[in-house]
């Protein structure tokens, strides 16, 4: 029901209540819909169905609504109000201010690539963004894409499938899936011929690899290292600037062979290909990107 109403609503705002018709929010004014009053059922409905696109509390959330892109949901006891959000990405890693080095290792036949992040770290966005340059400039490529994703994508050149699960059953030159609690299947894929990146909860890259070490029985490790191409995590600075960190392939294997935990951020100084965040946010406050000042209150927010 939801659904439709968000279609007929078109890029108006959609206001809803038990017991009135719902509205339609448009710049310098309100519309009553010509559809009967909702009743407490259909509401409580509704409400199961938003918390289904991931609104698991009242207050403000951005969620996913499938075949349809993103929504800005606004929610309190007795009402209810969803806003269509734009769902264009861009297909170009600079209009998001994030590093070549992604597309480079998008460039790659195999391999695992982990990208870490805590949450509102804009990652969403930024694998997004990867899997559009995929469908839209890469060659012909199978595309498996896990979990829930609030953006809308072109096909492009690729084959885009979704799914709840990793599938070790089936053949994909590129899978996008957040890091299962057994990563030995990512492990798999990888050494079947895939292209994986996987997600993470992490502030940086050390602790990525800290993570890693507890998830894997130490027999896998050697696997590991032969399948990881990199490290790479962010955060958000200023006007939603992102301040990233990589660890090339080479130093993460080094960082995998040896036991946690690492000196961080030292354990990533003059380490040739790598960088950390606070060499990331160094960088943007030399290009007047940031102020030195907001440069020093994210410094502080880390610690």
């Amino acid at each position: 029901m939801i659904e439709n109403l968000l279609k007929e609503a078109g890029g108006a705002g959609l206001q809803l209540a038990p017991g009135q018709a719902p509205l339609l929010v448009r710049p310098g004014g309100v519309e009553v819909m010509a559809r009967p009053k909702l009743s407490r059922e259909e509401f409580a409905r509704i409400l199961e169905t938003v918390r289904d696109w991931g609104m698991v509390q009242e207050g403000e959330a951005e969620v996913g609504v499938p075949g349809l892109g993103r929504c800005l949901v606004r929610s309190r006891p007795g009402w209810l109000s969803l806003e269509r959000l734009p769902s264009e990405l861009p297909g170009d890693l600079e209009s998001l201010n994030l590093p070549q080095v992604l597309a480079d290792l998008l460039s790659l036949p195999q391999g695992l690539v982990l990208l870490g992040g805590q949450r509102q770290s804009g990652l969403s966005t930024t694998l997004a963004c990867l899997l559009e340059i995929v469908l839209r400039h890469g060659s012909s490529r199978r595309v498996l894409l896990c979990g829930a994703h609030p953006y809308v994508h072109s096909h492009g050149r690729g084959l885009l499938l979704q799914s709840e699960n990793l599938e070790l059953g089936r053949h994909f030159e590129v899978v996008f899936t957040p890091l299962p609690a057994d990563p030995r299947i990512c492990i798999q894929l990888v050494e079947g011929g895939a292209l994986l990146l996987a997600t993470m909860r992490a502030p940086h890259t050390a602790n990525m690899v800290d993570q890693l070490q507890s998830l894997l029985p130490p027999a896998w490790l050697a696997r590991l290292q032969t399948a990881l191409k990199g490290l790479y995590c962010q955060r958000l600075a200023g006007d939603l600037l992102p301040v990233t960190e990589f660890v090339q392939a080479e130093l993460a294997g080094k960082w995998l062979a040896a036991p946690g935990p690492r000196d961080y951020p030292k354990c990533l100084e003059k380490q040739k290909g790598s960088w950390s965040l606070l060499h990331s946010l160094q960088e943007w406050i030399h290009e007047e990107k940031l102020t030195p000042e907001e440069g020093e209150a994210m410094v502080q927010s880390w610690s």
